[in-house]
């Protein structure tokens, strides 16, 4: 199921999750870091991902501005 909208326009499918170009408007970009590689950040499901692929996953998230 995708939970975050991935792109530059539209809502979310899950209500709790903001589209990923708002995400630097809530948080400090860079403090994704730890939540995304540390595996679990309620209400986020458990899940695995590499600290080069969270850089990736910030960029990619910059690049929606």
């Amino acid at each position: 199921m995708r939970c975050h909208n991935t792109e530059k326009e539209g809502e979310s499918p899950l209500k709790l999750a903001p589209p990923f170009r708002e995400m630097e408007i809530r948080y400090l970009i860079q403090d994704l870091i730890r939540p995304l590689t540390s595996g679990s950040h309620p209400p986020m499901p458990v899940f695995d991902v590499s600290r080069d692929q969270a850089m990736d996953l910030i960029a990619f998230i910059k690049s929606l501005r």
